[in-house]
């Protein structure tokens, strides 16, 4: 419950945001970097969402690449998701030492904020396990359908389209130990 109230005074707070006048049905809603920054700001400062808050905030400020450690709370929370368990779990049982491939995270957690998707390669080294993620923090698509994410993900991809926001790489190392 409180994830879905922090999503809806986030999406209430953006669409206050979007209260500046459009200036043409092409270039979309036009926003001066300096509200969205301040509201990124609030965002981040009252903790919903971090890492999307985070991801979105890089974007923001016209950067090319964005690395995270496996001590960033990023990775933390990715070592502790049960996607990158299960991946990690089938090459167990496979034999696999090493694997490749793309993760998907629309759980209607942080990480499907920040993240959705994106490419991992995975080795293990003696008992640990060490994944690699990378993408391009980017909005490519206009979403059909009313649900949050994809009225996030349209908002996105009008900001990219008339260069509010900039996209970015990003690439994350996540460190799970086999010993349990």
């Amino acid at each position: 419950m409180r994830r879905f109230l922090a999503l809806i005074l986030t999406l209430i707070f953006i669409f206050t945001l979007c209260a500046a006048p459009v200036v043409s049905a092409e270039e979309g809603l036009r926003i001066p970097k300096s509200w969205v920054r301040g509201g990124v700001f609030v965002l981040r400062t009252a903790g919903f969402y971090s890492e999307s808050v985070r991801f979105l905030s890089y974007a923001f400020a016209d950067i090319s690449h964005v690395t995270y450690g496996e001590t960033s709370v990023l990775s933390r929370k990715l070592a502790s998701s049960d996607q990158l368990s299960e991946i990690l779990e089938s090459a167990l049982s496979q034999g696999l030492t090493e694997t490749e491939g793309t993760v998907s995270f629309y759980d209607g957690s942080d990480l499907e904020y920040s993240i959705g998707a994106c490419g991992y390669t995975m080795r293990i080294e003696g008992n640990t396990a060490i994944f690699v993620l990378k993408d391009t923090y980017d909005f490519t698509e206009v979403r059909e359908g009313g649900s949050i994410s994809n009225i996030l993900n349209n908002l996105g991809y009008q900001w990219q389209k008339n260069g509010t926001i900039t996209p970015y790489t990003w690439m994350v190392k996540v460190v799970i130990s086999l010993e349990n």
